[in-house]
């Protein structure tokens, strides 16, 4: 049950980012790598915020185990984002985002994995 709850509030913040990203970048004037972590850096706080008092609240140093995530996860993301945008111009954004947003999913899981 808690898998199930874990991922619908994943789906939602996401669905809720690619709405933002979607809204914001066509007026964007600065670099897409600060929307977009300006945008994930935002909600994965407000994400581990949620499920901390949702599904983790008997965890002890909950905020401490995920400080990586929370740090990691906008940067990777953006880089790759910013990478992506520069490499294939006429791809639509919106896929781009979403392939960045899941190869950095998978690094920082694969990082969180082998340090916890």
């Amino acid at each position: 049950m808690h898998l199930l709850k874990y991922y619908s509030l994943t789906l939602a913040f996401y669905i809720f980012e690619i709405a933002l990203f979607k809204t914001i970048y066509p007026v964007w004037n600065f670099d897409i790598f600060w929307l977009n972590a300006l945008l994930r850096f935002t909600l994965v706080v407000f994400f581990s915020i949620t499920i901390r008092q949702i599904l983790f609240r008997d965890s002890n140093y909950f905020y401490q185990k995920f400080l990586i995530l929370i740090i990691l996860n906008p940067i990777v993301a953006s880089s790759i984002l910013r990478g992506f945008s520069g490499y294939y111009p006429e791809t639509d954004i919106l896929i781009l985002k979403f392939i960045s947003d899941l190869i950095s999913s998978l690094i920082v899981f694969i990082a969180l994995k082998k340090i916890t």
